[in-house]
């Protein structure tokens, strides 16, 4: 048991790194504990929410992962029906899949089950900052906060939250912070930051530590220069398009395309290739930037926002903060900030 417990424990720290090979090691103990105990329930739990993740992380496919996570999580709840974890999976890959509607009763069922499980949390955080509700993102993401103060994750979350309701100076502290804890991701609000104060060179610099973390084909000088066309003339704007159009099925290609300020190219990747970043391509779309605005602001934005289940999602649950409806131009229609 001391072993499949030190598993669980190692494995943990490994899905909450998301940096290098931490998932695929973290899946590596996590089967062979299931191997050793076939009924140990947390340990299949976590593997579900090892597998469901890692495709942003690492080369692992989307749609084999998406089986395996939900097989696992199944397995979990199988063996222990109050299993948060679990249920959190399966939240996640509803998520993935687009199915926001359906995403959910899961969630909300792991926070019932468990109401301080640092994961459930962090993931009902990272649903609600895709779908642009920020106040109540912070709110849950605390919750997490409060259960694991040392997460690297889930303080650059704070630090997120804190950048779109804009608290640049606690932003930048907590980036800072999960950068002492050794993570990468601070990088991308300290990109933001700078570019903020006119230096997007060194922005570039950060930004491309941060943003080079996630799976994708490009470089991290490829990703300094789409951020230098986001910030700066038009020149620079299109080598950054030139970037993006050598790759242009990458899984992040729709999501820089909107730092770039290409809204409608940007929805058309998005919806082309299936992938299944909603949390890291919707989250750009909650930020104070200008791009980000032109972006909730742009007309083809309300057809996108209606055929992806965006509109489906708010109109069932709540609608985001910047964005509120106008029924009088029709019963989908809305307007953002």
């Amino acid at each position: 048991m001391r072993r499949l417990t030190h598993y669980s424990s190692k494995a943990q720290t490994l899905v909450s790194q998301r940096v290098g090979d931490s998932l695929p090691r973290a899946i590596a103990l996590l089967k062979e504990a299931t191997r050793l105990d076939p009924n140990f329930a947390r340990a299949w739990g976590k593997l579900a929410v090892a597998l469901a993740v890692e495709p942003q992380y690492s080369g692992a496919d989307w749609q084999t992962n998406w089986a395996a996570a939900e097989k696992a999580a199944h397995r979990a709840i199988d063996i222990d029906a109050k299993s948060a974890e679990a249920y959190t999976a399966l939240g996640y890959i509803d998520f993935s899949r687009r199915r926001y509607r359906e995403m959910v009763e899961p969630a909300q069922r792991a926070i019932a089950i468990d109401p301080n499980d640092v994961t459930a949390n962090f993931w009902l955080a990272n649903q609600l900052a895709a779908m642009g509700r920020i106040a109540e993102t912070e709110t849950v993401n605390d919750r997490a906060l409060a259960a694991d103060p040392a997460n690297d994750l889930v303080i650059f979350y704070k630090a997120m939250g804190r950048w779109d309701m804009g608290d640049k100076a606690t932003a930048v502290k907590l980036a800072k912070r999960t950068e002492a804890l050794g993570s990468p991701f601070g990088g991308l609000v300290l990109g933001f930051s700078a570019a903020a104060d006119g230096d997007p060179d060194s922005g570039a610099e950060s930004f491309s530590q941060g943003f080079g973390a996630f799976k994708s084909g490009f470089s991290k000088e490829e990703l300094a220069a789409i951020f230098r066309g986001s910030y700066g003339d038009e020149a620079k704007r299109t080598a950054g398009l030139a970037v993006i159009a050598a790759h242009p099925h990458d899984q992040f290609a729709g999501t820089l395309l909107l730092l770039l300020g290409e809204p409608e190219q940007s929805f058309a990747s998005f919806e082309r290739d299936g992938i299944g970043l909603s949390d890291a391509y919707y989250t750009f779309l909650w930020q104070p930037d200008a791009w980000s605005r032109k972006a909730r602001q742009y007309p083809a934005f309300q057809a996108f926002a209606k055929r992806i289940g965006l509109v489906d999602y708010w109109k069932q649950n709540r609608w985001p903060d910047l964005c509120q409806p106008t029924p009088e131009r029709g019963p989908d229609a809305f307007i953002c900030q």
